[in-house]
């Protein structure tokens, strides 16, 4: 500056210098992250933003299906299957646009909860002693791959979807599902249990004279009468051995085959007979 005052002393006169600070424009943005999607009904979920040119402390409002439900940086409640989740960020940067920002809108999936249960059935009951009897289960809830453990006689036997063996009269079959549905309930459940019953048992080797042992780890049969067929089957219904037209006594040698039960079948002019017998 240069004075015309008079009497003026520095003159010309220079000012200090102002250093011009330029924000660049920032637009503006945000978007939300559920903490999962596609959950079971009752599942607490909590939506949490990602701002963009959002300053330092921006603030929130969310809506659930356009109402506004909250104002707090994160959101978090129980979906219903639908529910519509969005978020209008307001930005306090100096020089942000677009605010405030609305994010896009996530919708949630949410499944109803399948209490599990399994029923099961028998090939057949009331069967000729020997016969095979398959076990099928029918499951609600079960998932697309439930897993079985199957019972006789509150002994564990079996882990396959269905399950075939030979029973005694008396038996008692059941099974324990383990559902690998999503949002199931009540697993593992039990099935209902089923009672086998023969139409000839052991009851009747006496009458036919028929004695039916182990010993030493072998299997002895003393039949009075010609037996045209004896078998051994083990508890899975596979079998083991097999003698054709015997009478008298026959020794069945076990001593490559798994201590366990085994079910000892006869197969006379009269009748059919079957007695479990235990190697040990």
């Amino acid at each position: 500056m240069t004075s015309n005052a008079p009497c003026a002393s520095g003159s010309p006169a220079t000012s200090p210098t102002t250093t011009m600070v330029v924000n660049a424009v920032v637009p503006a943005s945000v978007t939300i992250a559920p903490s999962a999607n596609n959950v079971c009904a009752g599942t607490s979920v909590t939506f949490t933003p990602t701002p963009v040119g959002g300053g330092t402390t921006p603030t929130y409002q969310w809506y659930k299906n356009t109402v506004a439900v909250a104002t707090t940086a994160t959101y978090t409640y129980t979906p219903a299957n639908g529910d519509a989740v969005y978020v209008v960020m307001t930005s306090n940067a100096p020089c942000a646009s677009g605010s405030p920002a609305t994010s896009p809108t996530t919708t949630m999936v949410v499944n109803a909860v399948v209490p599990a249960s399994v029923t099961i059935a028998p090939s057949g009951n009331n069967v000729p002693a020997g016969t095979s009897v398959t076990f099928t289960p029918t499951p609600t809830g079960g998932g697309t791959a439930p897993a079985y453990q199957w019972y006789v006689n509150a002994i564990a036997v079996a882990t396959s979807p269905i399950y075939t063996y030979i029973p005694l009269s008396g038996d008692v079959v059941y099974t324990m599902m383990t559902s690998n549905a999503p949002c199931d309930s009540g697993t593992p459940v039990q099935s209902n249990s089923i009672i086998m019953s023969l139409v000839t048992g052991i009851g009747e080797l006496a009458d036919a004279k028929i004695l039916i042992y182990s010993q030493d780890k072998d299997i002895f049969v003393n039949c009075s009468e010609n037996a045209k067929q004896i078998c051994i089957y083990n508890t899975l219904g596979s079998l083991v051995r097999i003698e054709n037209n015997v009478s008298g006594l026959k020794r069945f040698y076990m001593n490559n085959i798994a201590n366990a039960y085994y079910f000892v079948k006869i197969v006379t002019d009269r009748k059919v007979y079957t007695q479990k017998v235990l190697i040990k």
